[in-house]
C-alpha cells in the first residue's frame, strides 16, 4: 500500500470555513476552505482501498492513525510505504499491531543511532536501529532497519548532478526476506500509487488542478461536503476499477 494525503478546496461558505478551515495562512484567509483527506491505495492499479476525512489543520499522520485504529483490516498482511511527513513511533506501532509492517522515508533531523558493538550493519548495507518512544524508555524502543540510497537529480544546464542521501526505515527486520535494494523499489512505488491517483481523482473535475482555481467540491454545507467527497471518491474508483 501507499498512504498520502491532499487538501480538496470546498466552496467558501462561512459554514464550511468555520466547520473545515484552511491551511497556508495564519488567520484563515486563504482562497478556500479545505478537507483533508488520507487514503491507502493498492500499488497494483492503484485501487483506493481505504480513506479517511478531516478538517484542514488535522495532521495526516493522526487521520492514518485514526484509518489504522478504525479498519485495522486494511493494514493487516500487507506493506504501507508513506513519505517523510508520516513516520511516527505511535503510528509505526498502530500498524505493527493491526498486522502490517512499514516501509517509509525518515526527514532530516530524526535520530536513527547505530546499533549494537558492529554498528548494527547487515550484509545487504542496511543496518539495524530504533525510534525512540514517547516514554523515554529504553525498553520501549521500536526496532527498525534504515537504507541510505544515494538520488541523483540532474542539473538544469545537464553538466551537473546533484545527490542527495534518502534514508528510509522499515519495520520488515529480517535482510535476507527484504534486502535493502528491495525496500528502495517497493518505496519508489508510493508515488504511482499515491499522487498519480490523486492526480486521477481531480482530472474528473475542471479547474481542479492547482490550490487557487477553483472549489473542486461544491457544497455548502459541512454535511454534504463529506457526502459528496465520498461520492467523488467512489465515482472515481469505480472508473478506475
Amino acid at each position: 500500500l501507499a498512504a498520502d494525503g491532499m487538501l480538496v478546496n470546498l466552496a467558501d461558505t462561512p459554514a464550511n470555513r468555520a466547520f473545515f478551515g484552511s491551511t497556508g495562512t495564519a488567520d484563515d484567509s486563504s482562497p478556500f476552505p479545505q478537507l483533508r483527506i488520507v487514503a491507502v491505495t493498492a500499488r497494483a492499479g492503484r485501487a483506493m482501498l481505504g480513506a479517511i476525512l478531516g478538517q484542514a489543520g488535522t495532521g495526516e499522520q493522526t487521520l492514518l492513525k485514526r484509518l489504522v485504529r478504525r479498519r485495522p483490516g486494511l493494514f493487516a498482511g500487507r506493506v504501507t510505504c508513506f513519505d517523510r511527513n508520516f513516520p511516527g513511533y505511535d503510528l509505526i506501532t498502530a500498524i505493527l499491531a493491526a498486522g502490517g509492517h512499514v516501509i517509509a522515508r525518515v526527514k532530516e533531523g530524526i535520530p536513527l543511532p547505530f546499533d549494537g558493538p558492529d554498528r548494527g550493519w547487515l550484509p545487504d548495507g542496511s543496518r539495524m536501529t530504533w525510534l525512540n518512544a514517547p516514554s523515554g524508555r529504553k525498553q520501549d524502543r521500536l526496532p527498525v532497519r534504515a537504507a541510505e540510497h544515494n538520488v541523483i537529480m540532474p542539473a538544469a544546464d545537464r553538466t551537473e548532478e546533484a545527490s542527495q542521501t534518502c534514508t528510509v526505515i522499515t519495520t520488515l527486520i529480517d535482510h535476507r526476506a527484504a534486502p535493502a535494494g528491495q525496500v528502495r523499489d517497493a518505496y519508489l512505488t508510493r508515488w504511482s500509487a499515491s499522487e498519480t491517483t490523486f492526480g486521477e481523482d481531480k482530472t474528473t473535475i475542471t479547474g481542479a488542478g492547482n490550490r487557487t482555481s477553483g472549489p473542486v467540491l461544491r457544497s455548502g454545507s459541512p454535511r454534504l461536503v463529506i457526502q459528496e467527497a465520498w461520492a467523488w471518491l467512489t465515482a472515481t474508483q469505480l472508473v478506475r476499477a
